[in-house]
């Protein structure tokens, strides 16, 4: 199931380094980086 983490923290968010493929989306979200983001493949 494809997800991503939202944050305000952008490309500053400490992620477990498992988790560093997976795509993060910066506030304030829009339409288009929730569709890419969600699409994404690793």
């Amino acid at each position: 199931m494809p997800f991503a983490f939202g944050t305000g923290f952008g490309d500053q968010a400490d992620l477990p380094e498992h988790l560093s493929g997976v795509p993060i989306i910066s506030k304030p979200y829009s339409e288009k980086a929730l569709r890419e983001a969600l699409t994404h493949r690793s």
